[in-house]
């Protein structure tokens, strides 16, 4: 439907794409966050044996030139340990960097479920106000502290973790996540993470902006909207003479044929719209999605449109 033969890549990630639009609208967002927060634990997992290899490995080197200093080795040999060891502590420090990234990537969704004015620049260097004497760092991180705090996005009763802890910094105290002494960060247990029940919320981060977002964008003229089966219809009709319609696929949208249309408006009227649950169109609250539904869909559409 989209012109052309997909590969095999293609047709899966229209597949997995095709599978998250139904999850979302069959309102099983809980089970797409529960299973970010299992791919979250294995993460901080991952994370953890990261960390205790690489503190490990530090303390081998910081270890073995001590031992070095200590016994008079000849400058030649102190030279190639500790050159060694100022390579591995770069190596320790771009390793954390790159998990903190991801970590901070997965806080801000969190944290953006229940704020959408979060920025990504909140959690810049946030794990320095631990590390070091940064105090714009600290600023930040405790700025970012307060939030968390305030949004009440995860529940706190006796028996979760956060009650009890001991590895918290107390002005950085938060029921999301924490930084260790080390510098990484670790968002905590989300089984109580509130947003889980909010079913707009995964729709809005995963699947994108809201219509009021994004319509201003790409509901330029000559777009038009039509209300078909109870749901607001997003489409163009441009050009004179015999009419063909143009229908997209998966994971797609009227803006599919645009270059199809400024050829064929030369000759023939086209008229494309974005189907239920793509593009603007709106999705279908009472979750008409199958094969059958869409070709009756189109049919009802066409009808109304020839009418006005």
């Amino acid at each position: 439907m989209g012109g052309g033969k997909e590969t095999p890549r293609q047709k899966m990630i229209g597949l997995m794409y095709l599978v998250l639009m139904a999850l979302l609208a069959m309102n099983v967002s809980k089970e797409i966050i529960n299973a970010f927060v299992t791919l979250n634990n294995k993460l901080e997992s991952s994370i953890e044996q990261v960390e205790s290899f690489n503190v490990k490995l530090s303390d081998e080197f910081a270890t073995k030139l001590a031992t070095l200093k200590a016994t008079g080795a000849p400058p030649d040999e102190l030279a190639r340990v500790e050159f060694h060891k100022n390579t591995n502590d770069t190596i320790v420090s771009l390793t954390r960097s790159m998990c903190n990234d991801i970590v901070k990537r997965n806080l801000f969704l969190l944290i953006s479920a229940a704020a959408q004015d979060t920025k990504f620049e909140e959690f810049d260097d946030i794990e320095e106000a631990i590390v070091s004497d940064d105090a714009e760092a600290k600023t930040r991180l405790k700025a970012l502290v307060d939030k968390v705090n305030g949004l009440g996005i995860v529940a706190v009763d006796e028996h979760h973790e956060l009650h009890g802890a001991e590895t918290d910094h107390d002005d950085y105290h938060n029921p999301l996540f924490h930084i260790d002494d080390a510098g990484y960060i670790h968002i905590r247990d989300l089984s109580n993470y509130t947003k889980k029940d909010d079913y707009d919320t995964p729709t809005r981060l995963l699947a994108g902006k809201s219509f009021e977002e994004i319509a201003p964008k790409y509901a330029t003229s000559p777009s038009s909207f039509i209300e078909v089966k109870g749901i607001k219809i997003h489409y163009r009709d441009q050009g004179q003479g015999y009419p063909i319609v143009l229908i997209h696929g998966t994971g797609a949208s009227l803006h599919t044929w645009d270059a199809w249309t400024k050829e064929l408006i030369k000759t023939y009227r086209v008229i494309r719209l974005d189907l239920p649950a793509y593009g603007l169109t709106g999705k279908d609250h009472q979750k008409r999605y199958s094969s059958v539904d869409y070709v009756t869909f189109i049919d009802a559409y066409l009808y109304k449109h020839s009418k006005e």
